[in-house]
This record gives C-alpha cells, sequence and structure tokens, in this order.
C-alpha cells in the first residue's frame, strides 16, 4: 500500500510499518493491518476517545446472494450511497488512521470507478480501508476492481464452511497476508473449527456473533450457539491460539460465545477493546444515518447531527 499517511494535515508518526496517532487521553499503535495495542495517558486508566478509531460503513443495500440471515436486509438491485455526500461526512474526522470497513450489500454491485474514487479519497484523507466481501468473489475479482490488488488492500472474506479454501495456494501472497476471514457463530460448521484455526493457508481469522437482525430475525442458525462456543474454547485451549494475534473477535461473539472467561485479567485488559462504540461507529450512507453499532435501532439522520458531535454525546 503506498505511504498516504505522511500528510502535513496528519499527526502520525511512522516507524516502518508501524503508526502511531494520538485520540484523546491514548496513543493508538496500528503494525501493518491490525491495531495491536492502546495506551492511555500516563496516570490514568479509563481510555476517553475524541473520535472513532473504527467506523463500519455500508455502502450499498444492494446483493444478490440471498443470504437468509442477512442482518442488513440487503436485496437484488438495492440502493446505492451518495458517494460526495459520504466524503462531505467523513472530512469531519482527522486526518488519521481511522479503520474505516467498507461493506453492504455486495460491493461489487457499486460502478467500479465509483468505488474506486471513493477509496482512493479515503487513503488520500489517511484512512485505513478495508473492504468486506464473499469467498465466491475472491478469485473472481472484476477488472475494474484490480485496484484492490493494487494498493494490496486488505480484505475482509465471509466464509461458511472450510471447503471453499481448498482452492487457496500458498504461492498467492495477497490472498494469504492480505485476507481476514470471517466467520459467524452459529452458521460455520463447528466441527470444522480445528481445522480452520490450524490451517496454514488461513493467516487472520475474525470470529463474528449471529446478528438477529434484518433477516437474521426471522431465521435460526443451524448451529446452537452455546454448543458451537463450547467447541471452540475446546478448540482454542488445544492450540494456546487466544496468544496469538491470528484471531479476533467482535464484541457480540465475545457476549455471545463467553470468551471473557477464557482469558486471565491480564490478557482481558491487553487484548479487549473496549465495549460497542467506546471507539467504534456505524454509519449506513445508504439511507444517511449514525447509529452505536449495525444492530442499533437508535439512528439519526447524518443531516441533523454532525459526525463528532454524535459520537460525543453517545458514546459508552
Amino acid at each position: 500500500m503506498k505511504d498516504k499517511l505522511a500528510t502535513e494535515q496528519n499527526r502520525t508518526y511512522k516507524l516502518g510499518n508501524t503508526a502511531i496517532y494520538r485520540n484523546g487521553n491514548y496513543l493508538v499503535i496500528i503494525k501493518g493491518f491490525t491495531k495491536i495495542f492502546r495506551s492511555a495517558k500516563f496516570g490514568e486508566t479509563k481510555l476517553i476517545s475524541k473520535f472513532p478509531d473504527n467506523i463500519d460503513l455500508k455502502l450499498t443495500n444492494s446483493c444478490n446472494f440471498g443470504c437468509e440471515f442477512c442482518h442488513e436486509n440487503s436485496v437484488p438491485g438495492g440502493k446505492c450511497f451518495d458517494p460526495e455526500k459520504t466524503k462531505e461526512i467523513l472530512s469531519q474526522l482527522p486526518h488519521e488512521p481511522i479503520e474505516i470497513a467498507l461493506g453492504g450489500g455486495d460491493l461489487f454491485t457499486i460502478p467500479g470507478d465509483v468505488l474506486k474514487d471513493f477509496v482512493y479519497w479515503c487513503l488520500n484523507w489517511g484512512f485505513l480501508v478495508r473492504l468486506t466481501i464473499k469467498f465466491e468473489q475472491l478469485h473472481n475479482i472484476p477488472q475494474q476492481f484490480n485496484f484492490i490488488f493494487n494498493e494490496c488492500l486488505p480484505v475482509g472474506v465471509s466464509l461458511q464452511n472450510l471447503d471453499q479454501i481448498k482452492g487457496v495456494s500458498l504461492d498467492n501472497i495477497f490472498f494469504r497476508y492480505n485476507t481476514v476471514y470471517h466467520i459467524i457463530a452459529g452458521i460455520f460448521p463447528p466441527d470444522q473449527l480445528n481445522r480452520l484455526l490450524n490451517s496454514i493457508v488461513v493467516t487472520r481469522i475474525l470470529i463474528l456473533g449471529y446478528k438477529s437482525w434484518g433477516r437474521g430475525k426471522n431465521y435460526t442458525p443451524p448451529y446452537d450457539l452455546k454448543d458451537w462456543g463450547n467447541e471452540l474454547k475446546r478448540c482454542l485451549h488445544l492450540r494456546g491460539i487466544l496468544n496469538s494475534t491470528r484471531i479476533a473477535f467482535d464484541n457480540l461473539a465475545i457476549e455471545q460465545l463467553g470468551i471473557r472467561d477464557t482469558l486471565t485479567e491480564k490478557e482481558w485488559k491487553y487484548k479487549y477493546m473496549g465495549p460497542e462504540f467506546t471507539h467504534s461507529m456505524y454509519i449506513d450512507a445508504v439511507k444517511g444515518e449514525f447509529a452505536k453499532s449495525s444492530t442499533d435501532k437508535d439512528r439519526l439522520s447524518w443531516d441533523s447531527i454532525k459526525l463528532l458531535d454524535f459520537y460525543g454525546i453517545n458514546k459508552v
């Protein structure tokens, strides 16, 4: 990825592939594509942010995959975002490597030149951009989206079963080191967890909680969450995987699967990034709304309040 952080407007310091920036009373340290540490100001224990470190940004509600558990209720021919208005909203943020996770819907239903222009605008502003796609799309990225490879953008890939990664080659550096595999508790087969966690092809895994929202509200996951969580803990215990940086959880998964119980107090304080909306937020750029998370029903129009005002007034 090109170095787009070193601008006069940034307060970000770079040491090799490590970036450090200040947010409120703490420092954020990013190594490569991973936010690895937050360090509070000397003498303070609570991290108080002035702006979100992470933003989940929905760009389209269009998708042809028709997943029965889609919490975004995405449909074929769904509405796309307004790029210029979205840039206007995001420009209220400082020029720092805030993580912007672009999702939908299916990002590839957005015209290639529109998505490319928006991604480059985000990079030039100083943001860290992630894109979320389906595994089926990983090896068939349309030519108009080749900028993903050109910029070596990290990609979150939704994985529903282990058979999907059989064709991933160890020789493909992009797929091995720029890809985070997303699996959903209750959806991914628990009897495949151990093989996934020990796969030499998979280097990063993000475990997501099951969202009873949108179509997911009326869908029953094929695997019981309690049983799924117990199998995961068994696999983690066998491999000592919690001492590795290759696996992460969203807050919903931490809650649903009882991950807190598997960590010592010291490990928890070091690894846990805080509850929902202490350092993150959700923006629906299709409807033009701010929310604490993608499953929060309390939303405000971005025309009624400034981004940082919404974040500052409502954050935990």
